[in-house]
C-alpha cells in the first residue's frame, strides 16, 4: 500500500494473559492493529497509511493513549509508563525511516491475569472518537484503580467522582444513591445533612472531625473501597 508504515507502542502491565490479536483498522490512518501481551508488557502496533516520519508525533501518541486507556478500562487491568517503541514510516521524500527503541520494562506487582476478548476493534475505534474530556476521565479512573494503597485509591476515586459532579458533594451523594440506593447514610457534623459513607470517609481523611481517628477510618475504607470503585465506574462515560 502506498505510504504505508507501522508504529509500535508499549505499556507495562503483568495483568493480561499472553495473547496475540490481529485486528482491523480503527480509522483512516490506522488500517490494522496488532495487540501482543507478553510477560510484563502490552505492545500495540499500528499499521498506518499516510502517516509520515516528519509528522508531529502527538496525533499517533494520542491514538495510542486512547486505545490503551479503553483496553485497560474495559478489561480491568493496570497500565503504566506508556512509551513509543520502534517504527517504520515513509518520509515525504519517498525514503523509509526506521526507528528501533529498546523498551525498558519495570513491573513487579502480582495481580490476576485479564483476558482480552470480544469486539476489540470496535472498542478501539470508539476510543479514537471519544471526546478528550471523557477519555481523560476514564484514564484517571484506570490510574486511580491501580493504586495499591486502599486509602490512596479511595481518595483518587473520590476526587474523580467529585470532578464529574462539578466539585459538589451534595450532587455527588445524590448520584451515589441512584447507583447504590442502599448506601449507608449518616448525619454530617458540619452541614447537618445526610451524607453517604463514602463522603463521610473522604471528609474524615481530608478534614479534622471530632471522635474520629485515621486508623479506624482506614479500616472502614479497606472494607468499602471495592464497592466504591464500582460506584465510580457507573458514573463514567461509556466508550
Amino acid at each position: 500500500m502506498q505510504n504505508s508504515g507501522n508504529i509500535e507502542y508499549v505499556v507495562d502491565t503483568n495483568e493480561v494473559e499472553p495473547t496475540l490479536l490481529k485486528l482491523d483498522g480503527v480509522n483512516d490512518q490506522i488500517t490494522g492493529v496488532t495487540i501482543d501481551a507478553r510477560e510484563n508488557q502490552l505492545i500495540m502496533k499500528f499499521q498506518t497509511v499516510n502517516v509520515f516520519a516528519e509528522d508531529n508525533e502527538n496525533a499517533m501518541n494520542d491514538m495510542a493513549f486512547r486505545c490503551f486507556t479503553a483496553l485497560a478500562h474495559k478489561y480491568g487491568f493496570s497500565i503504566s509508563n506508556m512509551r513509543r517503541g520502534g517504527s517504520k514510516l515513509p518520509q515525504k521524500s519517498g525514503k523509509l525511516s526506521t526507528v528501533i527503541n529498546t523498551l525498558d520494562l519495570r513491573w513487579n506487582i502480582e495481580a490476576p491475569l485479564r483476558h482480552i476478548s470480544g469486539d476489540v476493534t470496535t472498542l478501539l475505534h470508539n476510543s479514537t472518537r471519544t471526546n478528550e474530556y471523557d477519555i481523560q476521565l476514564i484514564h484517571q479512573f484506570v490510574v486511580a484503580r491501580s493504586e495499591i494503597d486502599n486509602v490512596s485509591r479511595f481518595m483518587f476515586l473520590y476526587n474523580l467522582a467529585l470532578q464529574i459532579h462539578s466539585d459538589n458533594q451534595r450532587t455527588l451523594d445524590e448520584s451515589i444513591l441512584r447507583i447504590e440506593p442502599k448506601c449507608t447514610l449518616s448525619r454530617s457534623p458540619i452541614s447537618d445533612r445526610n451524607e453517604t459513607i463514602y463522603t463521610r470517609l473522604r471528609n474524615q481523611v481530608a478534614h479534622f472531625r471530632d471522635n474520629t481517628n485515621i486508623e479506624a477510618t482506614r479500616k472502614e475504607i479497606d472494607g468499602v473501597v471495592g464497592a466504591f470503585k464500582q460506584v465510580v465506574f457507573g458514573m463514567l462515560p461509556r466508550i
